[in-house]
């Protein structure tokens, strides 16, 4: 049997990267809210290569804020043992379909934002912080499953020390926690009494 190819967990990156950009602003950047932030899934190194490379070399640096997934955190008390399935029998076709039960995992995203100057990087941190605290996380929906997230771990990261790049951006981080994500897990549909199994692929975009 052939290992399926699901993307790890992209349709949540995706409602990270929605969140940060229907939940930001500066005014002095853009008449609308998409204008003028730059937002990204990006490790830190490739985010320095593309973002701030173009700053040391004299370019204008507009607000940026990138995103990925540093943790997954198998949920130990919320899985089930693996053993259950949802069994859906179709008499038209005498088809049966058994879906395992997915693996819930805890999801923590690190957000780093970078800026020209510690007023907008102090501004954007507070938008990110106020629209999804912990007593009252942002919703969304998963695949007809509804998800929350909360930001948390405010983090000043601007290095201080002397330098090329630390005079030109500053630097924040916060977390981005997911409490119950679902990772699914491959379905079968069996024909007749054959037994013959199909197995299917969901196709996704990238983040």
């Amino acid at each position: 049997m052939p290992v399926s190819e699901w993307s790890l967990f992209v349709l949540y990156g995706r409602a990270v990267k929605n969140y940060i950009k229907s939940n930001t602003y500066l005014a002095r950047y853009g008449d609308r809210p998409e204008d003028g932030i730059n937002v990204s899934y990006a490790s830190p190194p490739r985010a320095f290569v593309k973002y701030l490379v173009p700053v040391i070399n004299g370019a204008n640096l507009n607000p940026t804020i990138t995103f990925y997934l540093t943790n997954i955190e198998y949920s130990d008390k919320e899985n089930l043992l693996g053993f259950a399935t949802e069994r859906t029998l179709n008499l038209t076709n005498s088809t049966a379909t058994y879906v395992p039960a997915p693996i819930i995992c805890k999801l923590t995203y690190k957000m780093m934002i970078m800026v020209a100057n510690e007023l907008d990087a102090d501004v954007l941190q507070y938008q990110l912080m106020a629209n999804a605290p912990f007593k009252r996380p942002y919703a969304f929906g998963i695949d007809g499953q509804w998800a929350t997230g909360y930001c948390t771990n405010p983090t000043n990261e601007t290095n201080i020390d002397p330098g090329e790049v630390q005079d030109k951006v500053s630097r924040r981080s916060l977390d981005f926690i997911i409490p119950r994500a679902y990772l699914p897990l491959d379905y079968a549909t069996t024909f007749g009494l054959s037994s013959e199994i199909n197995l299917y692929y969901e196709e996704v975009e990238v983040i």
